[in-house]
């Protein structure tokens, strides 16, 4: 029986107006996103690469190594063409300077403006907010039409098990709508592997694609599930249509929008502005420090020995600077730790409020598994500080430049190959790495249909269908 409650909905929405929109929709606005993304990912690899080859003409040769700021690109991640995400908002320039430590820029140019104010419309738009429109357009009047038609009485008069039908309506208008969906995701792989910028059949690339093709379908479902719900509580199919807008304005637009303000308010953070000024202060105390120490120093090694040489001042030099060195790298962690530590709070809060709306669960898992994601804020950070580090150990411990107060300038002169400097590497989180920051989003969109569909299942068994 239930085969036939299927069949009977497939029919029926394949033959139906809303169908044909769907198709078109599915089949023009995700293939078109996706392509539009990959014209963005390769020129975005033409820049980077651009950029290297600039980079590696301008340190050619010996260069004193006082003089060395040493620089780093952090290369677009492949799968950005289906979700953004952080890619573009995270900084793509790393510079190690001697006396100004890390910093981190972003240096693109704002190349499209529009597409800045009204938002991108690629692979993750398309799903959260097209297909879950279109989702609850397919169901808001799944029960109530046929209450309204007499069907659903006359299907109940004939002994057809309550739980058949909602099973048969969801089943049968779900399978529907993933037939423009998955039409629309084998032309985008069409693309992808016809354009080559990315080896889809690659084993990990291909679990990655089929994964976050799992999550678009879960969160389809979940929008499902809930326009079946609210199908099967309401008396009218407009009351069933408003209340449905309503909620999915809500739970798109509202809800993760707010939560980061709510967790701003909640739990307010200096801004990155004011760390920043903080830790130039702290390096310009340190520098103040050093030219005082080195000037009393260097006055009593003279006193004691006017012929002292130059080796006699890095003797005496080494202990002061290491010391300061290690002083000030101590405050600056402690900056950067206690900044860091606030900002996950705050991160954190913002998160738990935005997964009451399935869209932050397909945002987080899609942005993770696509390398676009809040993770990679950490690895970028990571990766910076292992190449600061190693620029620190093989070129800014050597030679210096000191500006004694009243005693002029003591300089000591350490030639380096530009080749010898460290080379930034920058590898994105594996697959597995992925699915460990986005298994409870993905748990969390199995909950919401299972909690939609338990609510349409109760509200179905208590339906009156006169």
């Amino acid at each position: 029986m239930i085969i036939t409650l299927i069949k009977k909905e497939l029919l029926n929405n394949m033959l139906s107006f809303r169908f044909v929109i769907t198709l078109l929709l599915c089949v023009i606005l995700i293939p078109m996103g996706i392509f539009v993304s990959i014209k963005e990912y390769q020129n975005s690899i033409n820049d980077y690469q651009q950029a290297m080859e600039l980079h590696r003409e301008s340190m050619q040769g010996l260069k004193n190594a006082v003089d060395v700021d040493a620089k780093g690109l952090r290369p677009p991640a492949p799968f950005s063409i289906f979700a953004g995400g952080l890619d573009k908002s995270l900084p793509n320039e790393i510079i190690s300077t001697r006396n100004d430590g890390m910093q981190l820029t972003n240096n693109r140019t704002m190349d499209a403006p529009l597409s800045t104010l009204f938002g991108k419309m690629d692979f993750l738009f398309s799903i959260s907010v097209v297909m879950s429109l279109l989702a609850i357009l397919f169901t808001f009047d799944a029960v109530t039409r046929e209450k309204e038609e007499g069907t659903l009485k006359l299907a109940l008069s004939n002994a057809i098990p309550r739980d058949q039908i909602l099973i048969g309506k969801y089943l049968g208008n779900f399978i529907t709508f993933l037939i423009p969906f998955l039409a629309a995701m084998l032309i985008s792989i069409i693309l992808i592997t016809i354009t080559g910028i990315l080896p889809l059949f690659k084993s990990d690339n291909l679990v990655r694609l089929l994964t976050i093709i799992g999550v678009a379908i879960l969160f389809i479902s979940a929008f499902f599930n809930l326009g079946l719900m609210v199908s099967s509580i309401a008396k009218r199919s407009l009351t069933s249509q408003i209340v449905l807008l309503f909620i999915w304005v809500l739970l798109i637009f509202v809800i993760p929008r707010v939560s980061g303000m709510v967790a701003q308010v909640i739990y307010p953070v200096k801004t990155q502005q004011t760390i920043n000024l903080e830790k130039t202060l702290i390096r310009k105390n340190m520098e103040d420090e050093k030219a005082n120490a080195l000037k009393t120093a260097f006055q009593e090694s003279m006193s004691g020995n006017p012929d002292e040489n130059t080796q006699s001042y890095d003797d005496i030099r080494a202990p002061i600077v290491s010391a300061l060195n290690e002083k000030k790298m101590l405050q600056l962690a402690a900056i950067d730790n206690n900044f860091q530590s606030q900002k996950n709070t705050q991160l954190k809060i913002s998160t738990i409020l935005s997964r009451i709306s399935p869209l932050a669960s397909l945002t987080l898992a899609t942005t993770e598994l696509s390398n676009t994601g809040l993770l990679q804020i950490d690895n970028l950070l990571s990766h910076s500080q292992q190449f600061h580090n190693s620029v620190f150990q093989s070129v800014h411990s050597l030679g210096y430049k000191d500006n004694i107060p009243n005693a002029g300038m003591r300089m000591s002169m350490g030639w380096i190959n530009t080749e010898d400097i460290p080379k930034f590497q920058y590898n994105i989180t594996s697959l597995k790495e992925g699915i460990m920051a986005s298994w409870l989003d993905i748990l969390l969109l199995i909950i919401f249909n299972i909690l939609f569909f338990t609510g349409a299942y109760v509200g179905f068994l208590r339906y009156d269908v006169r």
